[in-house]
């Protein structure tokens, strides 16, 4: 069992580990690789966890989960027939009076980072 505490233990370390992930990646939202919420998320999770390795766990894992979401991805789109459920996108039929179909190109990465922090509060806790 760890001895070491899971959470943030006080006020100050947790809003500066919220600021400093915060600004870390904000870079990633201004140049459209992130998505704010995904910022935001992350943000909270430096206020919940306030310590550089489980961040980095989350940071890492989620990172390689959304990789493989988007190598599948890629092979769905490069072969129809593979079953994958979970990455297919649905599009409306067309129609004179339906507004344009807005295709969503973005990837989950704050569900793979909950998962990962999820991940992390299961080992330690």
């Amino acid at each position: 069992m760890p001895t070491d505490p899971v959470f943030a233990e006080n006020w100050t370390s947790a809003l500066g580990a919220a600021l400093v992930c915060f600004l870390a990646f904000l870079p990633l939202y201004m140049f459209r690789a992130m998505g704010a919420a995904d910022v935001k998320f992350f943000s909270l999770l430096g206020f919940w966890f306030a310590s550089a390795a489980p961040m980095l766990f989350v940071f890492v894992v989620a990172s390689l989960m959304l990789a493989a979401h988007t190598v599948i991805q890629a092979l769905s789109a490069q072969w129809p027939g593979v079953p994958l459920i979970w990455v297919k996108r649905r599009v409306a039929k067309p129609s004179l009076e339906a507004a344009p179909v807005r295709i969503r190109n973005g990837q989950p990465y704050a569900a793979y980072m909950a998962f990962a922090a999820l991940i992390w509060v299961v080992m330690n806790a």
